[in-house]
Parts: C-alpha cells; structure tokens; sequence
C-alpha cells in the first residue's frame, strides 16, 4: 500500500512540475488580463508573490476593474508590495469606491504602506 501511495505521490508532483508556466511573472500578467474575474483576482495574487516591481504598474490598473473582488485583491496585492508610490491610487479607492468591502481592502492596505499622506483618508 506504501509503495503504491509513494508511487501516486511521486506521479502527481511530476505532472505538477511539467504544467508549472515557464515564467510565473507573465503567466499572472496573462491571467489579469482573461475575462474571468476569479482569474483576475487569482492573477493579482500571483502578482504579489511574484515580488516583481512590474507587478505595480499592473496591479494600479486593476484597481479600476469592473468587479469589485478584483479591484479589492489589486488593493490587497499593493499593500502586501508595500507600494508607497500606489498610496494616492488606493486613497483614491478607499474614498470613493461604491463597494464597502473594495473600501475596507483599500484601507487596510494603506495601513501596510505606512504612508502620512494617506492619513486624511484614514482618519476622516
């Protein structure tokens, strides 16, 4: 029983190894870009593990995403990258997005960027 468990174990990880994308950076990049919101959003995650300075420039244009989980996952996505120079754009979501929960995102990612300037849209 070990050995075929061993066996099945050993088999699924080299099928996982030969579908992992070549380049994990353009492959999320890709998937910001389907028109699946749930890859979107997974592509924004991806993005901020990625730890590519790129990753910003892509991350700042979905906050204006027509789906709101997507917007909140960008906002999630530049906070994790501590993306100082994002803290107007995020302001800017935390203000005035239509949905609370893209706005509490927005909020709790200006609190990881540590940013003085966002302060008046933290506190009112």
């Amino acid at each position: 029983m070990k050995t075929i468990l061993l066996v099945l174990f050993i088999g699924s990880a080299v099928v996982a190894h030969a579908q992992a994308p070549a380049d994990p950076y353009k492959a999320a990049v890709k998937m910001t870009n389907d028109s699946d919101p749930a890859l979107r959003r997974r592509g924004a995650d991806e993005l901020s593990r990625s730890r590519d300075p790129g990753a910003v420039a892509v991350l700042e244009g979905m906050l204006g995403d027509k789906a709101p989980f997507v917007r909140a996952a960008a906002a999630d996505s530049l906070g994790q990258l501590r993306s100082r120079g994002s803290s107007a754009k995020i302001c800017a979501l935390a203000a005035s997005d239509p949905e609370p929960r893209v706005r509490q995102q927005a909020v709790t990612s200006l609190a990881f960027l540590s940013d003085p300037a966002s302060a008046t849209v933290l506190v009112g």
